[in-house]
């Protein structure tokens, strides 16, 4: 299926693009996933009151320790789903 064509001007048939694409939102979505958990947290923090997080660093570090994987990857699902779809 995703073996390489016999002639080099061959083009990818539409299954295989369709894999392809929806491994690569995939692996777009396992990787940024956790930075979106963390950058909705910081958008979210109240502006003058203390903060939970100082950086993007700190606030990985704090959730993995407090919420482990499961906090990091909280909006994985839905991103996969997207990225699969719109990728392909």
């Amino acid at each position: 299926m995703l073996l390489p064509s016999v002639h080099s001007t061959a083009h990818p048939s539409t299954l295989q693009t369709l894999v392809c694409g929806g491994l690569a939102g995939s692996t777009a979505a396992l990787f940024t996933t956790p930075f979106d958990v963390v950058k909705t947290r910081l958008q979210t923090q109240i502006p003058g009151s203390m903060s939970q997080y100082n950086s993007v660093y700190h606030a990985l570090q704090e959730i993995a320790k407090h919420e482990g994987l499961k906090g990091l990857y909280t909006y994985y699902s839905p991103a996969h789903f997207c990225a699969t779809k719109y990728a392909s």
